[in-house]
């Protein structure tokens, strides 16, 4: 098959990044679901294309989501949380010399390099302002082929790609409200409501935005609107997937433990939209999944879809390391045929 040249990752490779010390998945498409045991890697692997995309810009996003900080205390006396940088790296075994990459083995200049930075100017300021006594990892370097930057000078980065996250948990108003605004009165705004309307049987006649952050339906078997959260968590996932497409085009969606909310009956048709709506916004989406229900509503919808390479990556650890188990088109096909586990 050739591989879509949209993609901005047909492959990846990760060394050293967290508890991953070597993984190359020689195959993305443009929509991957990663499966797998917890603890195998599966969030690991979002979060590294996250940074990848965008070009560290989100470090310290992802080291504070984990409470991956360490407190100490400026030279005004005041508490400071820091994020810690050590924690992207392998076994938290971050020192002069360390490194860990992300990108793709295939495409030339394609991999970002992390390295502790601790000997410049900079971070000697950093150091004497947070009363460090010891060596701590606040400070990164990054580099892009030819480019370098560091994490107290994300100006100097490289553009990054365009690019929307959905954790595990439903989105509260005001990150749905924003959203929304960003698409109201838009063509996507279609799009929104057809992806909503999978999680009622009545029909939508409408969809507003009221007091700055709270979402009304209004449906066509009730006289009075109603609030987006009345309908269940599962209307709220699937009008935040539908908008983060709208708001990751020509860039990346990462989902995840997509089937959060989302009930078996209408997987396959939640992953119809998904694959759809990838390739009408040209965002490639990488997401996790647990559960079986999920992996066959995906596989049905990616064998109906001709337009769109859906793929599915198995994550599987044994003691020679981490390993990336690739399923085409047809093994999706056989396998849910069969009930032959593939997580």
């Amino acid at each position: 098959m050739v591989i879509d040249e949209r993609l901005h990752l047909p492959d990846l490779l990760i060394e050293g990044f967290r508890g991953i010390e070597a993984l190359t998945i020689p195959r993305l498409g443009h929509v991957t679901l990663l499966t797998g045991k917890n603890g195998v890697g599966k969030t690991t692997v979002l979060e590294a294309v996250q940074l990848y995309a965008t070009r560290g810009r989100s470090m310290q996003q992802l080291l504070v989501a984990r409470r991956e900080t360490f407190f100490t205390t400026d030279v005004e006396n005041d508490e400071v949380a820091v994020p810690d940088g050590s924690a992207l790296f392998y076994k938290w075994g971050a020192s002069p010399g360390t490194q860990s990459m992300i990108g793709s083995p295939t495409m030339k200049d394609a991999s970002l390099l992390i390295e502790p930075h601790i000997q410049a100017p900079e971070y000697e300021k950093m150091k004497k302002f947070l009363n460090l006594s010891q060596d701590r990892i606040i400070a990164l370097k990054f580099s892009l082929g030819d480019q370098s930057w560091y994490s107290y000078g994300m100006d100097d980065a490289p553009p990054m790609t365009q690019g929307a996250r959905l954790g595990p948990s439903v989105l509260d108003d005001d990150a749905l409200a924003k959203m929304w605004s960003k698409i109201a009165l838009k063509p996507e705004q279609t799009s929104a409501i057809a992806a909503l309307e999978l999680a009622t049987t009545a029909s939508i006649e409408g969809v507003a935005l009221v007091n700055k952050d709270q979402i009304v339906v209004r449906l066509s078997e009730h006289e009075h609107r109603i609030p987006l959260k009345s309908l269940g968590d599962g209307a709220s996932r699937l009008l935040a997937v539908a908008l983060a497409f709208a708001n990751a085009q020509d860039g990346f969606l990462f989902i995840d433990e997509a089937e959060n909310g989302i009930h078996h009956s209408i997987q396959r048709d939640y992953w119809r939209m998904i694959l759809q709506a990838a390739h009408d916004n040209n965002v490639q989406v990488i997401a996790t999944t647990h559960s079986w229900d999920c992996v066959r509503g995906f596989a049905q919808a990616a064998v109906e879809n001709g337009e769109v390479d859906g793929v599915l990556i198995r994550l599987e650890k044994d003691e020679d390391g981490l390993h990336a188990i690739t399923y085409s088109k047809d093994k999706l096909r056989r396998a849910t045929e069969h009930d032959i586990e593939v997580r």
